[in-house]
């Protein structure tokens, strides 16, 4: 995916200046983690790009999570108008969750394919294309669903009020985490599309039932050695970018606790 679409496809992420916030550690610790993820999302065009992303947003919602603890934050929440916001980002977090949840659903397919596909190399049978057409859908319906979620948040975000000082900052962590999950998508939508080497099983199998016994033999070995390197490698992918997204659900799930406290002690 090229810059130009990346930048198309990120929406614009709001600043609060670090002057108009507490000059708090732990804030100025989420300005930091909040601008070096802005960069981020813009330029990301690999599994590690991604899986630094999603490692980068758990950092960030840790360090949010210890935000909700200064008095300037805790004193906010009084004010009718800020609470009222409050509550409505407390109610978005929840798409959060299940736009996470519904990529790492992607992602666990995505690698099951994978591991069928390395068996069926194994025992030297080709794949159907039946059963792969369904996974394909199975796939591309988790993707519907990411973009569906992603929608909810672009409308969400066009119709959020800002929220004064430190509150600020989580609109912010909002907004660059919708910013770096559609840039993962982007990538791992991807995985949606019929890989080469799919199509190069089918030949290999072909090859070496047509052809002379021992010249299929020797094809099908030295073949079939690279798509299992390749297969490995993705497997290893998906594996990564799994673990980052299983991670980053567990810090938006305490995170989430922890707002919910927050507002309930003001």
């Amino acid at each position: 995916m090229t810059a130009a679409v990346m930048e198309q496809q990120t929406f614009h992420v709001r600043s609060v200046s670090l002057q108009s916030r507490s000059r708090h550690p732990v804030a100025i610790k989420v300005e930091e983690e909040l601008q070096r993820l802005k960069t981020a999302a813009t330029s990301m065009s690999s599994s590690t790009e991604i899986c630094d992303g999603l490692r980068g947003l758990g950092d960030l919602y840790a360090c949010v999570g210890d935000l909700l603890h200064l008095p300037s934050l805790q004193q906010t929440a009084f004010c009718s108008k800020q609470r009222k916001r409050l509550e409505e980002e407390l109610e978005a977090s929840l798409l959060l969750l299940d736009l996470v949840d519904n990529m790492r659903e992607l992602v666990a397919t995505a690698k099951g394919r994978v591991q069928g596909l390395q068996s069926d190399l194994r025992r030297r049978s080709a794949t159907s294309p039946v059963m792969l057409g369904s996974v394909r859908k199975e796939m591309q319906k988790n993707v519907n669903k990411c973009h569906k979620l992603l929608k909810k948040m672009d409308e969400k975000c066009r119709s959020s009020v800002s929220l004064e000082a430190d509150c600020g900052v989580l609109i912010e962590s909002r907004d660059v985490t919708v910013s770096v999950l559609r840039s993962a998508l982007g990538l791992l939508a991807m995985a949606c599309q019929k890989p080469k080497w799919t199509r190069w099983l089918w030949t290999l199998k072909s090859t070496q039932t047509q052809r002379a016994p021992e010249l299929g033999e020797s094809l099908f070995y030295s073949s079939s050695q690279l798509v299992q390197e390749q297969m490995d490698a993705a497997e290893a992918t998906m594996e990564a970018v799994e673990t980052e997204l299983q991670r980053l659900l567990r810090r938006l799930i305490q995170w989430r606790v922890c707002f919910l406290n927050f507002l309930s002690l003001n």
